[in-house]
């Protein structure tokens, strides 16, 4: 797969041998022939790279060839490299002395020598690659047209929805039932999930994990991804983390663990899925399976999924479930959703040879998926013939094995795409990427070009500045604003910045900017966010009292954007100034915060004046949304919160709740004794919270914990009583 690759290297070091910069100085030292012939070397080499990937699946001479010439492509680059320095070097020393000039030839960067180094280096990989252009001729390569496939959105819908999923209704059916039979056994029964690669043993594990009947019956469900790692240490701490949405900080011990996960799951019935595990030695699962059967009510289940039928023998108390290939109607089904979406007539000729094609995937929804959506923007008849008539398809269906289907779509990847897909693999498996940083890194190794778009001198612009942890920065430019092209700001810990410069409103190609601090300034207020519609991320919105009124705040067009995932509003100007107790109230007005947007998953608020969150979390769907990460977090010294949101009670899976510093919070909202999962009810320095909703403390099952320090006109008579009459409470502070 790797030679694959090769193509877009080579593509980029030709780019590179044809650069101003380059030219400049190789013409300046007078060996501007070696750069041509080395850039028609590449080009000639280009030209035959698609033949040669297509010989080299059956040819292990050319196989190696492609890698040496990948080696010397990389060692061009690096000489490239250094021409384009010494450019760089030369137009920085326009300005510079004589006397600097003379003493530079004195020093280990002396030009001389530097000339005299990169001029051997080009001559060497010149001489390289002249070799395996000759040895290249001997191959018999022929030029054949390499045809970017277009680029459309993805209009598929998530794994989670129901719609997508092909003939697994009745598997769900029997899984639920095995489920919801064993309510009355003692001990933690575990059924697995069996079937080779492809088969749909996650996509079946989610159906039923989703199921609304499964959500009623178990009080605790959870999902972890096991793969090749079956540590037992590792896993147990995972399982506390997914109980309680924190962070485990216990060492490596299992007794500690042990005795933690007893604590955090109790007697709740509960559901664990371990997905994709692959450990057949038997004595890690039974350490494993003591600690988890020694949690959890009546009924707890866990499925496992696996490939394996030895891992099904050694863990499983009940009969596998085995899944099967999908019939050929479904097969169809599935095949001709992905294949014809985008809702244009069959063409009958299509529809005969898709049929072939469903035939050769013998049943396999990820091979049906994979190919049908390879299928969907090929219109032409030869195309699917192509398809149809690969011979990848052979090893489809045999020895648990569909490397050869998924190879398959993947050639059919733009080079660009073929790139960013192949640099996943320096993750580790299962491993969690972050979106925004993954294509940051594609921009930074180059994967992702802007051809047609940008001039040679545009492509100088800046694109990333990240300043993140610069203390003593107070002030940026001032002329940030003509910096068009610059897509990120990163800001985050410049906690002695001073204001923004004007105009950041004109960086329309924005996508990140972590901190934002406003001023009554011309150009510096709220609304220069306003047409910063690509903004995403994290955004830091500090000084809020400088907005000039209450309506100001819809100016920036909050609610349209839609990428912003965590938001941070401040009254004041930093954070050392946020505590109530430090501010000085300067606009008693309520500032109304509009419609967050629809992906929010963190919102926080601090300072003392009055801001006003909108109805948007009067929607249980928003409420839980916002506040399904922040369980246990409290809402930090948040002197400017007046109220919550009359729905609280609805968050039913919500552990703890803690308001700390809310001096302007008078009361608790009504319906909080639905709060039937609530474990620790923290009130610290709010004093205007005078008394709780009458009977709540005997109305909250699972409360554990009620701190109420610093609210000294709090009534504790129903703590007392409920201290009296619940024996089992472990904590009650006062």
């Amino acid at each position: 797969m790797a030679e694959s690759l090769l193509l877009p290297v080579i593509q980029g070091v030709a780019g590179k041998a044809a650069d101003v910069l380059v030219q400049s100085v190789t013409r300046m030292w007078g060996i501007e022939d070696s750069r041509r012939k080395l850039e028609r070397q590449l080009l000639a080499v280009q030209c035959m790279l698609a033949d040669a990937e297509v010989k080299g699946e059956t040819n292990p001479a050319v196989r190696r060839w492609m890698k040496d010439l990948r080696a010397v492509a990389y060692q061009a680059d690096d000489v490239l490299d250094d021409f384009q320095y010494e450019a760089l070097r030369l137009m920085a020393q326009a300005g510079v002395s004589t006397t600097r000039k003379v003493l530079s030839y004195f020093t280990h960067q002396n030009p001389l020598l530097f000339r005299l180094t990169a001029s051997r280096n080009l001559s060497y990989v010149l001489n390289k690659i002249s070799e395996l252009v000759l040895e290249m001729n001997n191959f018999g390569l022929v030029m054949r047209e390499v045809t970017a496939p277009v680029i459309h959105p993805q209009t598929h819908s998530s794994l989670d929805d129901l719609t997508e999923i092909v003939g697994r209704n009745d598997d769900k059916e029997m899984v639920v039932k095995v489920l919801l039979e064993q309510r009355f056994k003692q001990k933690v029964e575990v059924l697995p999930i069996v079937g080779m690669g492809g088969l749909g043993k996650t996509t079946l594990a989610k159906m039923v994990y989703n199921d609304f009947r499964v959500q009623q019956h178990f009080e605790l469900l959870m999902w972890l991804c096991v793969s090749d790692d079956f540590n037992v240490s590792a896993l147990v701490r995972s399982v506390i983390e997914l109980a309680t949405r924190k962070e485990c900080s216990l060492p490596d011990r299992i007794e500690l663990l042990h005795s933690c996960l007893n604590e955090m799951i109790g007697r709740k019935r509960y559901l664990l899925v371990l997905d994709d595990v692959w450990n057949e030695a038997e004595q890690k699962w039974r350490d494993l399976r003591s600690l988890l059967c020694s949690a959890g009510a009546s009924g707890s289940v866990v499925i496992v999924t696996t490939r394996s039928q030895q891992v099904a023998s050694i863990m499983g108390t009940l009969p596998s479930h085995t899944l099967s290939y999908l019939n050929q109607d479904d097969s169809w089904e599935l095949f001709r959703k992905k294949a014809f979406c985008k809702d244009e007539d069959e063409q009958p000729e299509l529809v005969v040879i898709g049929k072939r094609i469903v035939k050769r995937c013998k049943g396999l929804p990820l091979a049906l998926k994979a190919i049908g959506g390879l299928m969907c923007y090929k219109q032409q008849v030869q195309e699917w013939e192509a398809i149809a008539g690969c011979n990848s398809w052979d090893d489809v269906g045999a020895s648990n094995d569909i490397l050869s289907i998924l190879k398959l779509s993947y050639l059919h990847l733009s080079l660009e795409m073929r790139q960013c897909f192949a640099f996943c693999a320096v993750y580790p498996q299962d491993y969690r990427m972050e979106r925004d940083m993954l294509i940051q890194l594609w921009i930074a190794n180059n994967f992702i070009h802007e051809e047609g778009i940008l001039d040679l001198e545009e492509r100088g612009h800046l694109h990333t500045l990240r300043l993140n942890g610069c203390e003593n920065l107070e002030h940026l430019p001032e002329g940030m604003r003509f910096m068009s092209k610059l897509r990120h700001i990163y800001l985050v810990g410049c906690c002695n910045l001073k204001r923004m410069p004007p105009g950041i409103g004109l960086l329309k190609s924005l996508r990140t900017l972590t901190t934002y601090i406003m001023s009554t300034k011309d150009g510096c207020g709220i609304e220069e966010l306003k047409d910063l519609q690509l903004l995403g991320g994290r955004l830091e919105l500090w000084n809020l009292k400088a907005i000039k009124n209450g309506s100001c705040m819809n100016e920036a067009n909050l609610h349209l954007k839609e990428n912003l995932k965590e938001l941070l509003l401040h009254w004041g100007h930093d954070r050392s100034k946020c505590r109530p107790q430090h501010e000085v109230r300067g606009n008693e007005e309520i500032l109304e915060f509009p419609l967050p947007p629809k992906r929010l998953e963190s919102l926080q608020v601090s300072g003392s004046g009055k801001i006003e969150i909108s109805s948007w979390l009067k929607e249980p769907s928003n409420l839980e949304k916002w506040m399904e990460d922040k369980t246990g977090e409290p809402l930090p010294h948040c002197g400017c919160l007046v109220s919550l949101p009359s729905n609280l009670g609805s968050l039913a899976r919500m552990t703890e709740l803690k308001l700390l510093g809310c001096e302007g919070l008078n009361m608790l909202p009504d319906g909080m004794d639905r709060l039937i999962a609530l474990q620790e009810l923290w009130i610290r320095q709010c004093p205007g919270i005078e008394t709780l909703p009458g009977g709540l403390l005997q109305l909250l099952p699972t409360l554990r914990k009620l701190m109420t320090l610093g609210s000294p006109e709090l009534e504790l008579r129903d703590v007392l009583c409920c201290c009296y009459v619940r024996k089992n409470a472990s904590e009650f502070l006062a």
